[in-house]
């Protein structure tokens, strides 16, 4: 029989056990960082991917970044419109924000990451310092950085094989960003530049559609029955009572007579600058220029046409103490209110599209406009106008003439206004 004593491995098991709670321990820890990854991807989807408020983006995205990776110092680089750079639109963590500083692609880990479209993530910065430039390409204006980094991270931010930007992470950490870390902010990185990317197109459409409507007058659209000029269609149209002005400057044929085409311009632009806001500020809106005329609407009440033009008269009187000042000749002006039924619809063809109004009451508002000349007035209402105004007692009117106005085989009564 054999004389030998069972083992005791107490002791080991011990050992064993306390080395496999450590073992869980991580592996825990481990799933609640992997559990918030989780979550912040679903945060970022939700706060950001449908917001149009592109600073909004920018914060949002690189706080929450940082309250579940730790990124205090991080960047947002956009690309440069046709341009082979990417300029700073944000940061944290820096006390030189750096917004506006620029890398040029191929410089530095930065432009590395935007000429090749991929993550790039980099440790022991220091030690391959000779590799890193973070001069940009204005001398007086640098990137936001560490001085003592030695880990960085950047992503580029890729919708559609295209580059939008490039978002950078940095610590002062040696190998501070894991392989993980890379898989986790790829698919962060996506959800980033499409809430970019959609930002960018909504604010480029709301740009196209705010100098759209310099040119053809979003109240047309309006009467015609449209929220937005996208939704313009020929032959579309709309009969509507309106309050029609029409403004000219007296004999302004000789005045440009004495005038280069340069002097023409400046002093058209120089006087409409002067009277075509009293429109605006009278609820009514440039339907369009006829060289030195102005067509007005006012949708509302015929009052506010008549408001807009006494202030014209008031303008006009600055304006001409200003030109006079100049050596240059003062002008005078007529205007004509009309108020009657138009249509207002689209006209053209398919390659060349207007809103415009059209009617008799447009004629004769024009009309009246030409009889200041006669009575010798600068603001002359039809009797429709006076009739429909709502607060009377503001103007002054003066019955001049029962006049039959060219095209019209009734005749209407005629007012000054003051």
């Amino acid at each position: 029989m054999s004389n030998q004593q069972p083992v005791d491995n107490r002791e080991e098991i011990k050992s064993q056990i306390v080395e496999n709670e450590k073992i869980i321990h991580q592996l825990n820890s481990q799933l609640v960082r992997r559990t918030s990854e989780i979550n912040i991807i679903q945060s970022i989807s939700d706060e950001i991917i449908n917001s149009l408020d592109l600073d909004k983006i920018f914060s949002r995205s690189m706080e929450l970044l940082d309250s579940v990776f730790g990124f205090n110092h991080s960047m947002i680089l956009l690309k440069k419109e046709n341009e082979d750079a990417l300029t700073v639109v944000a940061s944290i963590g820096y006390d030189d924000k750096g917004i506006g500083a620029e890398v040029k692609f191929g410089q530095g880990t930065i432009g590395v990451v935007a000429k090749n479209k991929r993550i790039l993530r980099m440790s022991g910065i220091l030690s391959k310092r000779r590799y890193i430039s973070k001069q940009s390409n204005n001398e007086d204006r640098k990137l936001p950085g560490l001085p003592n980094a030695d880990s960085q991270i950047a992503i580029p931010l890729i919708v559609h094989q295209r580059l939008i930007g490039v978002y950078s992470v940095e610590s002062e950490q040696i190998n501070a960003y894991k392989a993980i870390d890379e898989i986790i902010l790829n698919l962060v990185a996506k959800q980033i530049a499409t809430a970019i990317d959609n930002a960018k197109a909504y604010e480029t459409q709301r740009k196209l559609t705010e100098m759209y409507s310099r040119f053809v007058p979003m109240e047309i659209m309006k009467l015609v029955g449209y929220d937005s000029i996208l939704q313009a269609r020929l032959a579309d149209q709309s009969e509507r009572e309106v309050t029609i002005l029409f403004v000219d400057i007296r004999n302004f044929t000789g005045i440009s007579e004495k005038m280069s085409p340069e002097q023409n311009f400046q002093f058209l632009n120089s006087y409409l600058s002067f009277l075509a806001p009293t429109i605006i500020n009278n609820k009514g809106f440039i339907d369009k220029y006829i060289g030195d005329a102005i067509m007005a609407i006012f949708p509302e009440n015929p009052g506010d046409a008549l408001s807009a033009g006494l202030e014209m008269r008031k303008k006009l009187d600055l304006f001409n103490k200003l030109h006079v000042e100049e050596d240059l000749e003062e002008i005078r002006i007529g205007i004509g209110i009309h108020t009657g039924k138009l249509m207002v619809g689209i006209i053209g063809f398919d390659n060349r599209m207007e809103g415009t109004v059209i009617g008799d009451s447009v004629n004769t508002a024009s009309r009246i406009e030409g009889l200041t000349k006669e009575y010798n007035c600068c603001i002359l209402a039809s009797e429709s106008t006076v009739t429909g105004c709502d607060n009377k007692e503001k103007f002054n009117f003066k019955f001049m003439d029962e006049v039959q106005v060219k095209g019209k085989e009734q005749k209407i009564k005629v007012y000054s206004v003051s």
